[in-house]
Formats: C-alpha cells, structure tokens, sequence
C-alpha cells in the first residue's frame, strides 16, 4: 500500500470515527404491579433527591463532576431524580418523568424521538448511574428493583427506558429484570449535530445550543409521523 493509499484510509477512517456514526437503540418497557427481584443488600435504599443533594453529590465525587450542568438542565425541566443510599449515604442516582410532569415544553426528547405514546401511569426512566467504587455484589440490579419499587409505590404502572445495543452491562441490567423489548429503534448521526432517526418514516433532529433549556439532547426538524408533529414543532423553542 502507497503513503497516499495509507493516508486516505486514515483519513476515511477518521471520517467515519469523527464525523458519521450509527447505533441502535433497545426501548424496554416494564409493568411495574410485577414485583422486582428480591433484594439482596439490605443496607441499601432509595430516597428522592432534590437540586441540592444531587449538585452536592455530583461535586464530591470526581467522575460525576462534568455532569452537573446537565443535572442542573434536568431539574429545570422538572425531572425528578431518585438517590441510591448505602447506609445512609448516597452512592448513585437514577432519572425520571411522567407524561404529566413532562409537559408539551419539557417532555423528555427520548420520549419523543421513539415515540413513546406515554399515559397516565407510565414513566420514562433514564440516566442511572452507580459509583464506580459501589457497583458489583449487586448494588446495581438491587438498586434498580428499589426504583421500581418506589415508582409503584407512587402508584405508577408502567416504567419505560432504552439502552444501546452495544452498552452490554445496560442490556443485562434490564434482560435480568425481566423488561419487555418494545422495540430497537436504527439511528444515524453526522458531525455530531445532525440526528436522523430511522423510526415510522423517519425524523430528523438537531442538536440544541448551549442556552437551550435542554442543551443536553437535539430538537425536532422534521417528523413524517403527524401524530407527533405537533408536540415536536412545540418542543424545545
């Protein structure tokens, strides 16, 4: 192979690396009234977090510093947060919201982008996360069964997430408690702004800027599905 073969490969490469990617999306759904597995550690509970308590966490523990902002972006979207406790001190966090909470103006962008027709009772959960010090013996699947429990009992009924094909400890997580595979939803991203969701004729969607009331997600261009259509047009102005 030439110097200029070598470089071109490298350069296609890097293309495809940097400026192109594809990945799916696994959308499960769980009936809450079906009982988690029993929990194995006893000295671990669940309380809901409020804006402090999780900006407090977040800023003493160093691998979850860079995600304060976004944290920051969840609550003033009205999302709720649920601490993991391990002997009464926090040692993880997970997200979540309802078709109610999670109005027109601030509904979730997965929800949108997979279209998940959410009703009264339903929850999408997302964003969990476990101190790397804490996972293993576990703390991660007991902490998830403490979740459903607690949605359940605020008399929710049904908890929906989505994890990457490729994000194998997520995948196991929800497969070991037992969540139905609604659907994998086929997606393609350019530049790292551009999103093309491959989902009922597909939709196109367009990273938010950094004052956007959700920087953290993209907005809706285009959707060929009219059953969206207009929450999408309203969403993320």
């Amino acid at each position: 192979m030439t110097l200029r073969s070598k470089i071109v490969k490298k350069l296609r490469a890097l293309f495809a690396e940097y400026c192109f990617g594809s990945f799916d999306d696994v959308i499960f759904k769980k009936d809450l009234d079906q009982p988690p597995p029993a929990i194995q550690n006893e000295r671990l509970s669940v309380i809901d977090g409020d804006r402090d308590m999780v900006d407090q966490f977040m800023a003493a523990n160093a691998e979850l510093r860079a995600f304060r902002p976004r944290a920051q972006s969840y609550f003033d979207n009205n999302y709720r947060a649920v601490m993991a406790m391990l002997d009464g001190e926090p040692v993880g966090y997970v997200w979540w919201t309802d078709a109610q909470i999670g109005t027109e103006e601030c509904q979730h962008p997965h929800v949108i982008r997979y279209e998940i027709d959410m009703g009264e009772g339903d929850v999408w959960g997302f964003d969990m996360h476990i101190l790397m010090a804490q996972r293993g013996a576990s703390t991660s699947g007991d902490f998830f069964g403490l979740f459903r429990r607690h949605l359940h009992s605020k008399g929710y009924r049904v908890l929906w997430g989505a994890a990457q094909k490729d994000n194998r400890p997520a995948l196991w997580l929800h497969r070991m408690q037992r969540f139905e595979e609604a659907m994998t939803v086929h997606s393609y991203e350019f530049l790292g702004q551009l999103l093309y969701v491959d989902l009922n004729g597909g939709s196109w969607f367009w990273k938010n800027g950094r004052n956007s009331k959700q920087n953290f997600d993209y907005r809706c261009i285009y959707k060929r599905n009219k059953k969206y259509s207009t929450a999408l047009d309203n969403n993320h102005t």
